[in-house]
């Protein structure tokens, strides 16, 4: 089976992929993540399966909030990702089975961004930078 076509369709449904996370577990390399910006400028956060090439949305963007930056947690089972409402940024986390994105950190000024895990999973290392006027 040929992985040309479903990877294709899947290029040209996305105007721009952002940085790319797959999961930790090598040993289950499953799922990749990445967005997909919609006509309008919609951040759309994905999992693309590897073994079957399905995808499934993660994180419905709106036009209020953009970025992203999402990274697996350790263990699979939730992604951080960073939103920008106007001049402020927001850490979030999402629980993959099923759960409603939710606020860790709010307020953080100026260029934030990329969020990773500690290798047990208990706490997230983001950027954040000066706001520069």
């Amino acid at each position: 089976m040929s992985i040309r076509r479903p990877l294709a369709a899947l290029a040209i449904a996305a105007t721009a992929l952002l940085p790319l996370g797959c999961s930790h577990d090598v040993t289950h390399l499953r799922d990749i993540l990445f967005q997909a910006t919609r006509h309008g400028g919609t951040e759309d956060t994905y999992a693309l399966h590897v073994a079957d090439l399905t995808t499934r949305r993660l994180i419905k963007g709106d036009s209020v909030s953009s970025r992203g930056f999402p990274r697996w947690s350790p263990d699979g089972r939730a992604i951080a990702f960073v939103r920008e409402f106007g001049d402020s940024d927001q850490l979030y986390v999402l629980d993959t089975v099923g759960g409603t994105p939710r606020r860790i950190a709010a307020q953080l000024r100026g260029t934030s961004g990329f969020p990773d895990w500690s290798p047990d999973g208990k706490s997230i290392l983001f950027t954040a930078g000066a706001n520069y006027e």
